[in-house]
Formats: C-alpha cells, structure tokens, sequence
C-alpha cells in the first residue's frame, strides 16, 4: 500500500486528509492522478508512518536505532 492510500484510509478520505495537512482538495486529488511530491512524501510518512506503507524503511529505521543504542 502506498502512503497515500494509507493516509487517506487512515483519515477517511480525500477531504478529510486535505483538512489534516491544510490544503485544498484538489491537491490531493492530483497527487492521486499524478503523483505525490517527495516533499509531501516526507510528511505524510512521518505523520502516517513510513512502517506500515514501506516496510523496508522500517528495516532501515530499526538497524539505524540499534546502531544508535546498541544496548537495546
């Protein structure tokens, strides 16, 4: 699932997920014709989480946390 399919599932919709990033409705309709910007990207996989749509980011995120605190 992309993460746009998954913020607009999590938020109910296209107007609903254009109210939560405070933007129009027809934005979102054209990332879904189009494609969604890289910096929109970003947002919605940190607000959305990026774990759930692409779970090769959440290998990278949790070998980078044992990295970090290797006492974990």
């Amino acid at each position: 699932m992309d993460i746009l399919d998954l913020a607009l599932q999590k938020e109910g919709g296209v107007s609903k997920l254009a109210d939560a990033l405070g933007c129009r409705q027809n934005v979102i309709s054209n990332w879904r014709s189009r494609r969604l910007p890289k910096p929109w990207r970003m947002v919605l996989e940190m607000k959305y989480g990026p774990n759930e749509a692409n779970p090769s980011a959440a290998r990278s995120s949790a070998a980078t946390e044992s990295v970090a605190n290797p006492a974990a």
